[in-house]
């Protein structure tokens, strides 16, 4: 005996009720994570949200104010200047420049999801102690660069690739180093896969492997099943950033890479765990270099561990002239 037509066409309608709610759902929450907002309180980490923390940020999707910069080099007592360039698509791009007296190279910084530049004056200090030029871009959405929205690194590679373009117009710089801080590493690994820009060398830091991946992992943070929230996230994601999100993958970047890597890691990362770092390191060739920070999670090594940070990039820096 078959299921009555009334009752087929009923679980239908539920099912396509179902598809088109849940697809909603993750194109709100896309688009709270990938738009800035002009104010509000900044959604706490998932790994930190209590249970009625995590039951809001599933129904009304995060907060994320505009990463502003509320500190600039002079609060390091660095002399600096602020650039100002377009980027391929016409926004401008603003930019510190910390100049050393007697400097070795400069390094292109550019920072992590959510992040202006001034979140790496820690480690522009000791770039500039080590006898170096920092060069620190904001992406487009933050601080003081155009825009209000990121791409989790796709289009942010055009910012990569105009810095590295507009640098030689302030500097003689024998090297020109890029150094990238999570989605910042993964938007430094698009743009020398991308082309032509060709750097001396990259520092990278924690970059997750894939955005299918580093998506799945917050879920588990959250304590919460990733399939098949995740795959939509990631779906969305790419339609309203313009770009494929499953082919968003800096385990793909990195075969491209040709030219010496400084690449670390932390221990307890539960963001993008060892074995996903490991999994993209494997897959560099040529000269490369893997620094693990022991009991570090999804933080800066180098406040963590400033010694071990600075002698890994010190020796690094050196072996670009061996």
């Amino acid at each position: 005996m078959g299921v009555p037509l009334g009752r087929v066409g009923w679980i239908t309608g539920l099912l396509v009720f179902a598809f088109i709610g849940i697809n909603r759902w993750a194109y709100v929450q896309v688009e709270a994570m990938t738009h800035f907002s002009t104010g509000g309180t900044k959604t706490a980490p998932p790994e930190k949200l209590s249970l009625a923390g995590k039951i809001k940020v599933l129904f009304t999707g995060v907060t994320f104010p505009r990463p502003e910069n509320r500190q600039t080099p002079g609060d390091f007592q660095l002399s600096f200047r602020t650039f100002k360039y377009p980027s391929a698509d016409t926004q401008i791009l603003e930019a510190w420049s910390i100049f050393h007296p007697e400097p070795r190279c400069v390094v292109l910084m550019f920072a992590g999801y959510g992040a202006s530049k001034a979140s790496l004056l820690p480690e522009a200090k000791r770039l500039y102690d080590l006898g170096l030029d920092p060069f620190l871009t904001d992406f487009q959405g933050t601080g003081g660069s155009d825009g209000d929205r990121t791409t989790l690194g796709f289009r942010e590679a055009e910012d990569v690739a105009a810095s590295f373009a507009f640098v030689p117009q302030i500097g003689p710089y024998k090297w020109r180093v890029l150094y990238g801080n999570s989605m910042g590493a993964v938007a430094v690994m698009k743009a020398v896969r991308d082309g032509p820009l060709k750097p001396d060398g990259l520092i990278l830091e924690c970059p997750f492997d894939s955005l299918l991946h580093t998506v799945e992992n917050r879920f588990r943070l959250m304590g919460l099943p990733s399939f098949p929230a995740a795959e939509l996230l990631v779906f969305w994601g790419g339609v309203q950033g313009g770009f494929n999100g499953f082919k968003h993958n800096p385990m793909d970047y990195a075969a491209s890479l040709d030219c010496p890597v400084l690449y670390m890691s932390g221990e307890k990362d539960e963001r993008v765990t060892v074995e996903q770092s490991k999994a993209v390191f494997d897959r560099i060739p040529g000269t490369k270099r893997f620094v693990l920070f022991e009991g570090a999670g999804h933080q800066s090594y180098a406040a963590l561990d400033g010694d071990k940070w600075g002698q890994s990039v010190q020796g690094f820096i050196q072996s670009l002239s061996d």
